[in-house]
């Protein structure tokens, strides 16, 4: 708490090193649950810090505009100079464990008197694009799923087949499509991100990998994955017959 007698400073709010880039429509400041074990944030360079002093910095956040609560307090011995920032906090997994919002700032009390950052947000998400759930299957043109990939179609069609991977819930611009065509024991044959939240995705299935797996029966998924490294299950699988001679 800070006391009446004290002097309020604003500083510069504290920064989240590893959050993805953002974009509009992005999840701001998102962060990749790999990076959440704990949590660094990284803090300017305040003013006073050049005195011979101790100097308490408490790191505190909120969730979803909920009131802060102290996460961390570090006690520093100055004199410091430009070197020692900006200073690399953590924030203990244990206040990172729900999605949502938050709001992380600082302060630092220096002989009685008490300098308040602003604060700054991050976003986590533990949630898999689809809710965690199986993707409806890729969609064919409807040729090759009566007919199967021939030659004649391969050469009819810019030697490729154009696969489409259904809006699922929760779509997001930079989500990462891993597509798998053959056998499920193969791993994925291309990755593709997402445009847009309201697309099917366009999967450019070349000649060339169809022939490289050869005729007959071919199973065909994909995986979603999103910004924040959560990886969804194995999509409903669709089979296609490759006949090309």
């Amino acid at each position: 708490m800070t006391s009446l007698n004290e002097t309020i400073l604003e500083l510069t709010a504290p920064s989240i090193p590893y959050a993805r880039p953002n974009f509009p429509g992005s999840q701001y400041n998102l962060v990749p649950i790999t990076d959440l074990n704990p949590m660094e944030v990284r803090i300017p360079q305040w003013p006073d810090s050049d005195k011979a002093a101790p100097m308490i910095l408490t790191i505190s956040i909120g969730r979803d505009q909920q009131p802060s609560e102290d996460v961390a307090t570090y006690t520093l011995y100055g004199p410091l100079d430009f070197r020692n920032f900006p200073f690399k906090g953590v924030i203990p997994t244990q206040y990172l464990a729900l999605e949502g919002v938050y709001q992380v700032g600082y302060d630092v009390k220096i002989e009685g008197s008490t300098q308040t950052s602003l604060s700054n947000q991050f976003t986590i998400d533990r949630t898999a694009p689809n809710k965690n759930l199986p993707g409806e299957s890729p969609i064919f043109p409807l040729s090759v799923i009566n007919d199967g990939v021939t030659s004649q179609y391969l050469q009819d069609h810019n030697d490729e087949v154009i696969v489409e991977i259904p809006v699922y819930t929760d779509q997001r611009e930079g989500d990462l499509i891993s597509f798998y065509f053959g056998s499920f024991n193969d791993g994925p044959v291309l990755r593709t991100t997402v445009s847009d939240s309201i697309s099917r995705t366009p999967i450019h299935l070349s000649g060339e990998t169809i022939r490289n797996k050869g005729n007959g029966d071919q199973f065909t998924y994909y995986i979603l994955d999103d910004r924040a490294d959560n990886q969804g299950p194995h999509s409903k699988s669709k089979s296609i017959v490759v006949a090309l001679s």
